[in-house]
């Protein structure tokens, strides 16, 4: 954190010039105590479609937000993305749109609910010839249990280690079921490999920041049950369980590397507190 000093002058006989200094260095004070000194974290993203194309990912956090931006990365539109724990509310921001898709309790839970009532397959299948039932709901019943195994999310230790960006990383992994469950569920058969060091990499006195168990602890809520299909939001759910910082994170599909994210740099400033906030003139659309 940054220390500021500030001295009260001496001397004078101006009484209610050394009240006016005195109140002026008080609410200096207090404006440098609500100064934020938040981490950010930079991590080197390569992406394998298109080949080889290189960006870097800024993560910044302070006690109750998370903000994370893309730079570099010139086949993709630029999107930004903010967590507010305070409001409950993950922000993705489309700046070349001027706008902002919101993801809450409301849109995340129960915007699946409705989804799944309106795609009810008992409906589905009762509207079918009274012969083709049976093959049809024992397909659905096949279905529904590969979509359970595929929503179990785990993270095991695989007991290798390595060293990542010259640190010594334990090596944990998470994947998809067996290949035929997923294929009977209509899921791409994924793999996630994390290495994970303690969280002083990023600094001596550095613990794993609450703002980012807050957002671990608000996907896991909002997609407890969802088919995991591995990736970055894989890695943020189960954040707690790693008990570590992600160093490198590795996601292949089908056996094919994906998309790659190595730790670079960290680093603690103080952060514009509207790096946490939706740009004035952005208007919401629909996720």
């Amino acid at each position: 954190m940054y220390t500021r000093a500030h001295v009260l002058p001496r001397g004078g006989c101006n009484e209610r010039a050394d009240v006016k200094r005195i109140w002026t260095a008080i609410a200096v004070c207090l404006w440098a105590s609500a100064a934020r000194a938040d981490l950010v974290v930079w991590f080197t993203q390569t992406l394998a479609k298109p080949a080889g194309v290189a960006a870097e990912v800024e993560v910044s956090c302070a006690h109750d937000r998370v903000t994370a931006h893309v730079v570099g990365a010139p086949s993709t539109a630029q999107a930004n993305y903010i967590y507010r724990a305070d409001l409950g509310v993950l922000w993705t921001v489309l700046p070349l749109w001027r706008a902002y898709v919101q993801q809450d309790d409301v849109t995340e839970i129960v915007g699946r609910a409705r989804k799944n009532t309106a795609e009810d397959a008992e409906e589905r299948i009762l509207a079918l010839p009274a012969a083709e039932r049976p093959p049809a709901e024992a397909a659905e019943k096949a279905r529904q249990a590969a979509l359970q195994r595929a929503a179990v999310l785990q993270f095991t230790d695989s007991g290798r280690h390595e060293t990542v960006a010259g640190v010594e990383c334990a090596i944990w992994v998470a994947g998809s079921p067996a290949p035929d469950s997923t294929a009977s569920a209509g899921l791409p058969e994924w793999r996630d490999e994390v290495s994970v060091a303690p969280w002083s990499v990023l600094g001596a006195e550095v613990r794993m920041p609450d703002a980012l168990l807050d957002l671990s602890r608000t996907l896991e809520h909002w997609y407890q049950g969802t088919p995991a299909q591995g990736g970055v939001l894989a890695v943020l759910r189960a954040l707690p369980a790693l008990g570590g910082c992600p160093v490198r994170v590795r996601h292949y599909v089908g056996g094919e590397l994906m998309a790659e994210y190595v730790f670079s740099r960290a680093l603690i400033r103080d952060v514009t507190p509207g790096a946490y906030v939706i740009p004035p003139g952005f208007e919401r659309r629909a996720g």
